[in-house]
């Protein structure tokens, strides 16, 4: 079974960065935001992980609240515990609720460093809407840099 390419692309924004991105469930949006996010911090095409970890959303009142915390989580992961994270997979995911399980897959960042090329500081809630547009879902998320 081959690896489906993630759907996402970087869009013009005025001070910071921001990604459009598209799936058709919401479980794959949000992993492709995901992948967007972390391709402003590195080279992460091709790069396959060494460890998987589980990402968990509680009690989120909205899904873009679930988007959101989601990225935050992995961002700060990321910063403090020095993970660069490459693949996703949705578990489970649960608007009503405000529930979201993920797995991540990453690799240490002493491993990719001369990968990383750019830094996310906080992603944002400008312009932070989910939306269905046909039989697919779309978000475009603004980050901090």
């Amino acid at each position: 079974m081959g690896e489906r390419r993630p759907k996402f692309r970087q869009v013009e924004h005025t001070a910071d960065k921001a990604i459009e991105a598209v799936g058709g469930s919401l479980g794959e949006l949000f992993e492709n935001a995901a992948y967007g996010m972390f391709s402003i911090i590195a080279d992460v095409e091709g790069m396959e992980p060494k460890s998987w970890e589980e990402i968990e959303v509680e009690g989120a009142p909205t899904v873009e609240d679930m988007l959101h915390d989601f990225l935050n989580e992995l961002l700060f992961r990321h910063e403090v515990e020095g993970k660069v994270y490459c693949k996703f997979r949705v578990l489970e995911i649960d608007p009503d609720l405000g529930r979201l399980r993920a797995k991540a897959g990453y690799l240490p960042l002493d491993a990719v460093r001369e990968k990383v090329f750019g830094y996310v500081k906080a992603v944002t809630y400008h312009d932070l809407e989910v939306r269905r547009e046909g039989g697919s879902y779309k978000v475009t998320v603004v980050f901090d840099t």
